[in-house]
């Protein structure tokens, strides 16, 4: 008898909760086994037994954590913080400040959020008035090694302004964050979410706003992340300006992004062994799909449907094309955002 695996999820909701959530490898189900309660925190992630969360509430926006019990918040109000990470030490939560057009960094004490410490912040504009006024970070993202860069890097992708903000980690106490330059993209495209291919040294950007997929060399020049373009590929061929997320399979073999607001679902590329990629199909899903998550086995893939306030459990075959199976796990009345590991 096959041993069950069980993957813990977090998720990440419009709404006034957040969900722990088990995911049976054997018996392809879902358990909803817990819930935090916060307002509107589209993403989440976990170290340790600390979870971390934020409230998207405009000027009631707030960082928060969580353990055993014992809710910590940071104020940010108007920021409407989208996205977080920690640290390349895990010593401090980062976040993207959608509305702020800012990075942020706060401070952990023994693992609780204590106190926002630096918010750089920047400016910018693009042609699409209604999504592009301002300059809005989406997402916050350690950078992998690159041989020849010097130190630890972060990259912000700037939907509002059209690039990637290519910010230095210093692990100062005080200001740790450092911008230093910017990988440009063409006018109108909204960077959302990265991904990276550290074998292939490679990364891949889901442009929002375009519905492409932009794919640069990564290297070095005196000592500084450099970023060579060397492809873009289409993945919303309906154009909608809906593209959400973007994930590389753990074997390297596919990649898949996400498309919103007309025929909602997954786009599929073979990755070849020169970090190019082609398109292999497209998979209906139920909709809104904001994000999704990948398995570590590399046979499942979760799909958080916002606007049907579902996971959605898909089965990849041998040719990287998921299959919708019947597993659906529904959150009404609220409207997951994010599905992480935990």
């Amino acid at each position: 008898m096959l041993k069950s695996i069980i993957y813990q999820l977090i998720i990440g909701t419009y709404g006034t909760m957040a969900y722990m959530v088990d995911f049976n490898h054997q018996t392809e189900s879902f358990k909803v086994v817990d819930s935090l309660k916060v307002t509107n925190s589209s993403y989440v992630i976990s170290q340790d037994n600390n979870i971390y969360a934020f409230s998207e509430s405009g000027e009631d926006s707030k960082v928060y954590s969580f353990r055993d019990g014992v809710r910590r918040e940071v104020p940010c109000p108007g920021d409407n913080p989208c996205y977080m990470t920690l640290s390349p030490h895990g010593n401090m939560l980062l976040t993207a400040d959608y509305s702020g057009g800012s990075v942020s960094v706060y401070s952990l004490q023994n693992g609780a959020v204590a106190e926002r410490i630096q918010k750089l912040a920047f400016e910018g504009s693009g042609p699409v008035a209604r999504r592009q006024g301002s300059s809005h970070i989406h997402q916050v993202k350690i950078l992998p090694k690159i041989a020849g860069a010097e130190g630890e890097w972060i990259l912000a992708p700037d939907l509002g302004s059209d690039k990637i903000r290519v910010i230095r980690y210093s692990g100062n106490t005080a200001a740790p964050l450092e911008h230093l330059a910017d990988i440009p993209f063409p006018a109108g495209s909204g960077p959302r979410h990265i991904e990276f291919d550290e074998q292939r040294q490679m990364m891949y950007c889901i442009a929002e706003l375009s519905g492409k997929v932009f794919a640069f060399r990564m290297a070095s020049k005196g000592g500084i992340p450099a970023f060579e373009l060397v492809q873009s590929v289409v993945a919303d061929e309906y154009n909608t300006g809906g593209s959400g997320d973007i994930h590389l399979h753990p074997g390297g073999k596919f990649l898949y992004t996400s498309h919103r607001l007309q025929n909602d679902g997954l786009a599929v590329f073979a990755v070849k062994e020169d970090g190019t990629i082609e398109k292999k199909g497209y998979v209906r899903t139920k909709e809104h799909p904001r994000n999704f998550l990948i398995t570590p086995c590399g046979k499942y893939l979760i799909v958080a449907s916002k606007n049907t306030s579902t996971l959605q459990l898909f089965k990849i075959g041998e040719d990287g094309i998921p299959v919708a199976t019947d597993s659906v796990l529904e959150l009404t009345p609220n409207a997951p955002t994010c599905v992480v590991l935990r």
